[in-house]
Formats: C-alpha cells, sequence, structure tokens
C-alpha cells in the first residue's frame, strides 16, 4: 500500500476513520453507477426477459469495471455487518435486489417467469455473476458481453414457464 499511494503505513487512516470506513466507500464506488444504470434499464419497457438480461449486462461489466473494489468488498464485508456503517451498505443492495425482484415479479405475473420463490431466483442470478471477480478474465477467451448473454440465458432457460 505505500508503493500505490505514496502513503506512509497508516498514513490512510488520517484520511478515513477506519477499515469499516474504507469498506463503505469501496463499495458505493461501484454500486452507486450500478444503481444508476439498473434503474435506468428498470424504467424501459422491454419485456422481462430482455430486462434481467439487460440488469445481466450492467451488473457483468460493474465487476469487470470495479474487478478490485468488487473483490475486496465481497470478501471483506462481515468486518462491517455489525457496524453501524452496514445500514448504508445494506440500503443500497437491497434496491439492487428490489429491482431485480421487481422484474422476476413482472414476469411471473406477465405468465413469462415460472418462479416459486422470487427471493430464492434473486439470489440465484445475483450469486451466479457477483462471485465472477474469483474466475473472470477480461482479457480472456469470452468477453463480459457474451459472459452476460451466456449466463442470462442459462438463468433464464431455468425460470421461463415453456410448459
Amino acid at each position: 500500500m505505500v508503493a500505490a499511494t505514496g502513503l506512509q503505513r497508516g498514513g490512510l487512516y488520517h484520511y478515513i476513520n477506519g477499515k469499516e470506513e474504507l469498506l463503505v466507500l469501496i463499495h458505493q464506488r461501484f454500486i452507486e453507477p450500478l444503481l444508476e444504470e439498473s434503474r435506468a434499464v428498470l424504467a424501459t419497457d422491454d419485456p422481462p426477459d430482455a430486462t434481467l438480461r439487460a440488469l445481466a449486462h450492467v451488473l457483468l461489466k460493474t465487476v469487470e469495471r470495479h474487478r478490485d473494489q468488487v473483490a475486496v468488498f465481497l470478501r471483506e464485508w462481515r468486518n462491517i455487518k455489525d457496524d453501524q456503517a452496514w445500514e448504508t451498505v445494506a440500503s443500497a443492495r437491497k434496491e439492487y435486489e428490489e429491482i431485480v425482484l421487481q422484474v422476476l415479479q413482472r414476469g411471473s405475473d406477465e405468465g413469462m417467469f415460472s418462479v416459486s420463490d422470487h427471493k430464492v431466483a434473486a439470489m440465484a442470478l445475483l450469486g451466479m455473476i457477483n462471485y465472477t471477480y474469483q474466475w473472470f478474465d477480461p482479457d480472456g477467451r469470452v468477453g463480459a458481453d457474451e459472459l452476460a448473454d451466456q449466463m442470462s440465458s442459462i438463468f433464464l432457460h431455468g425460470v421461463m414457464d415453456i410448459c
């Protein structure tokens, strides 16, 4: 950290109050653009399957753009789970989850999706994409957009009411 920031060991804590604040700031750096883009996707009149596909693209592109921040946050979030700072993080994460839940509910209401538990379906989609930071290589054989398409297709084939 000394070489990367030019600060002396412990100097970072002159500018922030501790690890908890740093984790919140890291989270804000990627969640705010994710929410902004996801709200815009939700505001379209696209059918639920296209909306979920677009949300998957937004989330995976966020993971790609903010890979280091996502990795640090997802590895360390438990350190602030019992802290007052968690309220801000939980609120933003809940909003994103609600966006996905709204699309799943709309798809069920319109007869497009066959989902018995929207919460489980939302967590499955989010878990599938959130943890790509562990293995996805943006310079690898599959780019973010292609990967988002593949993952969306896998998920949508699992929830589409095709019977």
